[in-house]
């Protein structure tokens, strides 16, 4: 009885508290991989907000592109050493083919994760369809910039960074609060059973010092029942 009701009582407080830690470590996992995320995205953002020929300072790398809708690579700045023509490749065409389904700008990723980019529709250039004044009196009539821009052919900005170490940094923390788990699991169990145990000490007492109080009572009706 006394053991069967240690293994419950054991069982009930190490899935308590295992469960607890549990949170916990997924709450440190996930805090520290949305801040990576976060930083990551907002350098992302930043780059894109300002013009490509503004240089970027911070922790992460960038390299911009601008494509055509053919993939053809219009304009290029930025550092580009963490890109192989491999990696741009699938990149460029990944891109080209989400922009069909998502609307306006939108965050993606290549090799895994390893190399996110932010795209969006790169405005025109105004100098391309600005005219001479003499051009505007004589041919204005006859042109019209609303076919033209229709025709002409959609381009679209990447801003793009080298993920891969704080992707490591991400699977490494995972590893780490896995083992963690795992130990601080096996000492969680071990605790509860010892704890209940030196819990459950008076009670095991306490019958044992009532059943001993039955066998002397027993004993002591034996004696006069059999005189009789």
């Amino acid at each position: 009885m006394i053991g069967q009701l240690q293994k419950k009582l054991s069982f009930l407080l190490s899935a308590v508290s295992i469960c607890f830690l549990l949170l916990i470590l997924l709450f440190l996992f996930f805090y520290n991989r949305n801040s990576l995320y976060m930083g990551m995205k907002n350098a992302l953002t930043n780059a894109m907000a300002q013009p490509m020929n503004v240089p970027t300072s911070g922790s992460y790398p960038i390299f911009q592109l601008v494509i055509r809708e053919d993939g053809e690579i219009e304009e290029s700045t930025g550092q580009d050493y963490f890109l192989d023509a491999d990696i741009k490749e699938k990149l460029i065409q990944k891109a080209l083919k989400q922009v069909k389904s998502e609307i306006g700008s939108f965050f993606s990723s290549v090799e895994g994760g390893s190399f996110p980019y932010y795209c969006k529709r790169s405005t025109e250039p105004q100098e391309e369809r600005e005219e001479s004044p003499k051009d505007s009196v004589g041919e204005g009539k006859d042109r019209d910039f609303s076919k033209e821009e229709a025709k002409e052919e959609a381009r679209y900005r990447l801003v793009i960074t080298d993920f891969r170490k704080e992707s490591t940094s991400i699977r490494r923390l995972l590893g780490v609060l896995g083992m963690l788990f795992v130990v601080l699991s096996g000492g969680i169990a071990l605790f509860a059973r010892f704890f209940v145990g030196k819990t459950l000490i008076p009670v095991k007492e306490s019958l044992e010092a009532q059943r001993q109080f039955v066998a002397d009572a027993s004993h002591e009706l034996k004696t006069p029942l059999t005189v009789i």
